[in-house]
């Protein structure tokens, strides 16, 4: 059971994003190591960039990079990134997004430049 339990039920349940969804990503991103980061510069649990530029997300910008060490905040952010990505994209075009911003230009149903990704992800959230 992961120990991240309790954030992705209530950030899921707060941003409309299933949890079980939310602990895929977790897995998939980090292995739920909240104090990953990653050759490409992203953070914590749910990978983030300290740099990216999320319009209207509560909790952004981080004023340090390492406050995406915090999980409850890696949590937050990502939920409400991911849910962002599948009310614009749908859900499998919003899970690549959430791992390529590239993936936006791909065609709805896919492949995906990153489908290897998109195949995890999808492969944990049915197992959980």
């Amino acid at each position: 059971m992961s120990a991240y339990k309790m954030l992705y039920a209530y950030y899921g349940n707060k941003y409309e994003v299933d949890p079980k969804l939310l602990e895929a990503i977790a897995k998939t991103e980090s292995s739920e190591n909240p104090v990953a980061v990653s050759s490409v510069g992203a953070f914590g649990l749910m990978q983030i960039y300290p740099q990216g530029n999320f319009q209207n997300i509560e909790g952004w910008p981080v004023s340090d990079a390492t406050d995406l060490f915090n999980p409850g905040l890696s949590v937050k952010l990502g939920a409400q990134i991911l849910a962002w990505n599948i009310k614009h994209y749908g859900l499998l075009r919003g899970v690549a997004v959430y791992n390529n911003w590239g993936a936006r230009n791909d065609p709805a149903s896919g492949p995906f430049r990153n489908q290897d990704y998109v195949n995890r992800v999808m492969g944990f959230y049915r197992d959980i």
